[in-house]
């Protein structure tokens, strides 16, 4: 199994703010960071609950748009691209790995 955390900092307003993510939530926004403004959809950054994901940092505060999206395939339809749209800085990125 592994364990992740994601130390960033946010400016707004011209104060900074740090911030400890674990876990999923440490993944998905390290995503969005490394994504910039292209963003994140769960076809290029495959994940099982980028929504539920989205709606946890949201829930912390984080500025994270969806712009939706038309796809083909054989499974024509829409999808959320995710964009953060806050000023973050990774501060430290740790992933661990622990024996099962």
């Amino acid at each position: 199994m592994t364990t992740v955390a994601l130390t960033i900092e946010l400016l707004r307003y011209g104060q900074m703010k740090q911030f400890t993510l674990t876990g999923r939530n440490a993944w998905a926004m390290r995503e969005l960071i490394l994504a910039g403004d292209n963003g994140c959809t769960p076809i290029d950054n495959p994940a099982p609950a980028w929504t539920a994901y989205v709606q946890k940092l949201r829930d912390m505060g984080f500025d994270i748009e969806t712009v939706m999206e038309l796809h083909d395939g054989p499974y024509k339809g829409r999808h959320g691209r995710y964009v953060s749209r806050d000023d973050l800085t990774i501060i430290e990125w740790l992933e661990n790995q622990r024996a099962a």
